[in-house]
């Protein structure tokens, strides 16, 4: 496995050219390939060659193990007391050793992380290392998580994403021009202008309601097929839950969030009702199921998931473009629209017959009782079609399971009816999800304490081979954070990206991907200028003047003439030039970085530099709907925001 974790980790750096490192005495740290003359030290970094003397650089660090001074030991230290708090029955002293282990892994954390971001390649006992501090420290989280989990957002959304932004409005009418001559108008008077409406603003939170009289108000629309049909209804239950609350945890919260998130699509978002497209082409024939929507008379596009068919009525017939192939002219083309599926039917018997309105008083057994009724019919429909429309079953069947782990010591009954639809349960914390459901959960908890290291470490080792976009799009994000935390390797973050972008599901995902990559390129630093776009001069040293050795002589003074040796005219027979304007920089004591890529000076960046946020409005940034459950929202694939690259902010993911 480590050596697998190894190779992984070296595919994701490809690209990237390191060798040893630098250490100088004003605490500054190099990486690149290191050469030693007898009074200096040359390292090479993007193409670039930087000289320090001998008596500016504090240590050659040719291993890691040059790094990492005491954190194996430091790692040790930490495990035993650990082990050691595990046993202990008195809380308090438990609480000690544990508050004793936490600085002692995280100085080894930080020693570990350094080394591996200053030699990425080989060395596979450093990645032993990295990950057995992070199991290390997420048990020591489990057990004073309150004293670590306090870390500022790495990005400020600037708004809210609106949940269905209504239809751009036409372009305004062009002006016509002046008269020539116009006759004096005299002006009216100064109007002041409305000020704008708020961005998309959250829903009340009716505070003075009880929670149970919102979900039984909010049922009522729920349970009714036509009402559901009616955005108008189904936003103003949402209204009546406060669908932006983030309370969480307990029967009613889980359940709110989750009718919240039903009624946020109609039914056939969530395709429960679908429209199909039976289509026959030169010796194939394929079948495909969605939300028809009609463009104009000729065209029409279904969407299914993340994918897209267009129809589009030609002179000559019906032809199609089916996602990620090209247009045809079809034999045949037959449209059914508006057919029920399964999963409504169950749907529907889970809302009507199920005795929701008194979830506040459920039992454990009843919510237990109610999982095993979803899970059960999820796992027969996935029998019959491996794409059943299973998610609105499943999205209720979470809210149930979540109150069940929310209980101090859940039941393990609750865990054996999650593996009913192949959900296991996470390394650590009481929670439960897909394999890539739980990288997503992963991806918030470590934000949330701002250990991006570690959850590249965590990313790397169990879902590197993920194909789930949010997965492989979160990855890219933790990558990015990491960069502007130390301030170098963006190559990494824009690298992944780029890579996304090649397997996107559509265009339109496929233009955000490679807009987000080239705005991290533009705004990217430099490693061997640091972004100044500047280097001091390896002949002056960054001080302008300096003492050269003459070229006329050698710096010998004396010169081989016809008539014997004679002074150097050049230098005066001093064999060098003291205190002299400096050639190479023309006394600035700088030179113009030609690093690969450097073009321009580039200021320290913020997440900002790269692009603006606005935050997912159904799940109001959290990315995940439960705590217990791994179930990444609906509306922004579990990220949490929608991004607005800075090179183009219309190429949106959505």
């Amino acid at each position: 496995m480590i050596r697998r974790f190894a190779w992984l980790l070296a595919v994701a750096l490809a690209g990237t050219a390191y060798g040893d490192v630098l250490i100088l005495k004003n605490g500054k740290k190099l990486s690149g390939d290191v050469k030693e003359t007898e009074t200096s030290f040359l390292i090479e970094i993007e193409g670039e060659d930087l000289t320090y003397s001998k008596d500016e650089v504090e240590k050659w660090c040719k291993s890691p193990k040059d790094l990492l001074g005491d954190a194996p030991q430091l790692v040790e230290e930490a495990k035993k007391l650990y082990l050691e708090a595990v046993d202990i029955k008195d809380d308090k002293v438990a609480q000690a050793k544990f508050h004793e282990a936490l600085p002692k892994v995280t100085k080894a954390r930080e020693a570990y992380a350094e080394a591996r971001e200053l030699f990425p390649d080989g060395y596979p006992d450093l990645d032993t290392g990295l990950v057995n501090i992070m199991k290390l420290m997420r048990l020591i989280r489990e057990r004073c998580g309150s004293e670590i989990a306090s870390s500022p957002p790495p990005i400020k959304p600037k708004g809210i994403a609106p949940l269905n932004p209504p239809p751009a409005p036409p372009p305004p009418p062009a002006t016509p021009p002046p008269p020539v001559n116009p006759p004096p108008v005299n002006p009216p008077p100064p109007v002041n202008p409305p000020p704008p409406p708020p961005v998309n603003p959250p829903p009340p939170e009716n505070p003075g309601r009880p929670l149970g009289e919102r979900i039984v108000e909010a049922l009522g629309v729920a349970t009714s097929p036509e009402k559901r049909a009616d955005a108008a209804e189904r936003e103003k239950a949402r209204d009546a839950l406060g669908g932006r609350s983030k309370d969480r945890g307990g029967a009613m919260p889980s359940f709110a969030v989750a009718l919240a998130t039903f009624l946020s699509r109609d039914d056939k978002d969530w395709r429960l009702v679908v429209d199909r497209v039976d289509v026959k082409g030169a010796g194939f024939e394929q079948s495909w199921s969605g939300k028809l929507v009609r463009r104009s008379d000729t065209s029409s596009v279904l969407y299914v998931g993340r994918q897209e068919v267009r129809l589009r009525k030609g002179p000559d017939g019906m032809y199609l473009t089916p996602p990620g192939g090209s247009e045809f002219r079809t034999e045949s083309l037959k449209i059914q629209e508006n057919l029920k599926s399964d999963a409504l039917v169950a749907l529907q018997e889970y809302l009507t017959t199920h005795s929701l309105i008194a979830i506040s008083g459920f039992a454990a057994s009843q919510h237990l009782k109610e999982v095993r009724f979803l899970l059960e019919k999820v796992k027969a429909m996935r029998a019959k079609d491996a794409a059943a429309p299973v998610d609105v079953l499943l999205l209720f069947a979470a809210a149930h399971l979540d109150a069940l782990l929310s209980a101090g010591v859940p039941e393990p009954a609750a865990f054996d009816a999650a593996k009913l639809v192949g959900w296991d349960k996470a390394e650590f914390g009481n929670v439960v999800g897909t394999k890539d459901g739980l990288a997503v959960d992963a991806y918030h908890r470590w934000l949330a304490v701002g250990l991006y290291d570690m959850a590249i470490v965590e990313f790397l080792q169990n879902y590197a081979q993920s194909s789930d976009l949010s997965v492989r799009y979160v990855f890219g994000m933790l990558y990015l954070f990491r960069a502007i935390h130390v301030n170098r390797q963006y190559e990494r973050a824009y690298l992944q990206f780029e890579k996304i972008a090649q397997a996107a599901p559509n265009q339109k995902v496929r233009e955000h991907l490679q807009a987000l990559g080239k705005s991290i390129r533009g705004a990217s630093v430099c490693r061997a200028c640091e972004g100044t776009h500047e280097l001091r001069c390896n002949v002056c040293r960054g001080q302008g003047k300096g003492n050269f050795q003459c070229s006329s002589c050698g710096g010998s003074g004396k010169l081989n003439t016809v008539k014997g040796v004679r002074d150097c005219r050049s230098c005066k027979g001093q064999g060098r030039f003291v205190n002299m304007d400096c050639p190479k920089c023309k006394k600035t004591g700088k030179l113009v970085c030609k690093a690969k890529g450097c073009t321009k000076a580039v200021p320290k960046p913020t997440i900002d530099s790269f692009c603006e946020a606005l935050e997912c409005s159904l799940c109001a940034g959290r990315g995940v709907l439960f705590d217990h459950v791994a179930l990444p929202c609906s509306e922004c694939s579990g990220v949490g925001l929608f991004l607005l690259p800075k090179s183009d902010p219309s190429k949106t993911i959505k």
